[in-house]
């Protein structure tokens, strides 16, 4: 893993957590959700591509194999988070039948996939993204295959995807925007695909002269440079509560993490500025 990226995921962490922290009702920091779950989505579907690619590409590629090894990084911790939610359930006498009739999507990781909010936050509230995980780690091998066989047309059917969704999101029933646009796996499924994107054009540019370009500089341009995402990024937060709700959980997001991984990533490439010499 690429060290400055794994330190934004504990800063996205954070942001998470916060977004979920209650004051007066309502999370410390609003942004902070759907901005750091855009962040892990994106960054998933290229870390994969990181260590899977040629993996995946290779004769002796096993998809069951994949699978096990994926579940095996989130279920466990998905299955002890659901049984102290069940604990505390028991414990303020709030368990029914009803309740847990809409466990058990929850307990498969489906839940994600039924637009009922009963339902996709059952249990542990948050294990949705879990849900939506594993369909994009199911879809992988799937896709890798088809982005490196044709990476022209991959390119072109995914913007014209993206453009037909920024339209669609316009008309869809405000009281349906949460789902269809935050939590639903297919939607989200384009985040995923985003990061995959990244690293097939990081490829495209990592021996580039660019980064000869790059490698060349002072470390204090180098550092510039890298402080430009992270400004662009908290321009974002700070719009973040003017942007129309359809657009605000996701499609807000994709610019600025797109431009913080790939720009973090080629700077890991070229020795970095400041922020990776302090790593």
């Amino acid at each position: 893993m690429i060290g400055s990226l794994q330190s934004l995921r504990g800063i996205f962490a954070i942001m998470i957590f916060l977004h979920h922290f209650p004051i007066n009702g309502k999370g410390w920091f609003d942004a902070g959700g759907p901005c750091g779950v855009d962040f892990f989505l994106i960054l998933s579907g290229f870390v994969l591509c990181v260590g899977y690619e040629n993996k995946v590409l290779s004769s002796d590629f096993h998809y069951r194999h994949f699978i096990f090894k994926r579940l095996i990084r989130v279920y466990p911790l998905h299955i002890f988070c659901l049984l102290n939610w069940l604990i505390i359930q028991i414990i303020a006498t709030l368990l029914n039948f009803n309740v847990i009739l809409k466990l058990i999507p929850n307990i498969v990781l489906l839940q994600s996939w039924f637009p009922f909010q009963s339902i996709y936050f059952s249990g542990n509230a948050v294990s949705w993204c879990l849900s939506d995980l594993m369909f994009f780690y199911c879809a992988f091998p799937f896709l890798i295959r088809i982005f490196v066989k044709n990476r022209k047309k991959a390119v072109y059917s995914m913007g014209i995807i993206v453009s037909a969704y920024l339209v669609l999101i316009n008309i869809i029933p405000q009281d349906k925007i949460h789902y269809i646009v935050y939590i639903c796996p297919l939607t989200r499924l384009i985040d995923f695909i985003i990061g995959m994107l990244l690293w097939q054009l990081y490829i495209s540019i990592e021996s580039s002269v660019f980064v000869k370009q790059i490698t060349d500089m002072h470390i204090s341009f180098r550092t510039l440079i890298e402080i430009i995402p992270l400004l662009i990024l908290g321009i974002a937060i700070c719009i973040y509560p003017y942007i129309a709700e359809c657009y605000s959980p996701c499609a807000w997001w994709w610019m600025p993490m797109a431009i913080l991984i790939l720009t973090l990533t080629v700077f890991n490439k070229s020795g970095g500025g400041y922020f990776h010499t302090a790593q």
